[in-house]
């Protein structure tokens, strides 16, 4: 099975097709994630980054954020309602820090309602979603949604 991961920057659309095996990979390219997704060790520069994952009551105004990035981008996609929305500050030593965004999302993507992960960076709107396969586990889903955050989003 093969699921479409879609980037977005810079007004632009690229679509590629990853391996399911690839998109739950054990591991971060760039960081290392802790047990529990508390916590994310960049692998090179040693910072640990906290994962903030949103309570309940604040889902909404996390799948806003991450709507805002399909607007700005000109995205016909949208994101409808999210189960899991995580963030995580792109730089621990400035007061300017932008903030990456991830989620497992129920989206509109193509004019079908679908469960994917997708993933924002605010500062410069760079966007990407992979779509879940039906099968996948809850868990597997809030990795997946993290290590698309820490490896397509951050630092784009």
């Amino acid at each position: 099975m093969r699921d479409s991961l879609r980037t977005l920057g810079a007004g632009c659309l690229l679509a590629a097709l990853a391996s399911t095996t690839t998109a739950l990979a054990a591991d971060s390219l760039y960081f290392k994630l802790d047990r529990n997704l508390e916590t994310a060790r960049h692998r090179t520069m040693g910072f640990v980054f906290p994962l903030t994952w949103y309570q309940p009551d604040q889902l909404a105004e996390g799948a806003a954020e991450l709507q805002s990035g399909q607007v700005f981008n000109k995205s016909p996609d949208r994101v409808d309602e999210c189960e899991e929305v995580v963030s995580m500050p792109t730089n621990m030593a400035s007061h300017h820090a932008g903030v990456i965004y991830g989620g497992v999302c129920t989206m509109t993507i193509d004019g079908r309602r679908q469960r994917a992960a997708i993933c924002l960076d605010n500062m410069v709107g760079d966007s990407a979603i992979r779509l879940l396969p039906a099968t996948a586990s809850p868990a597997n889903d809030r990795r997946t949604a993290a290590l698309l955050m820490l490896d397509v989003c951050y630092g784009t």
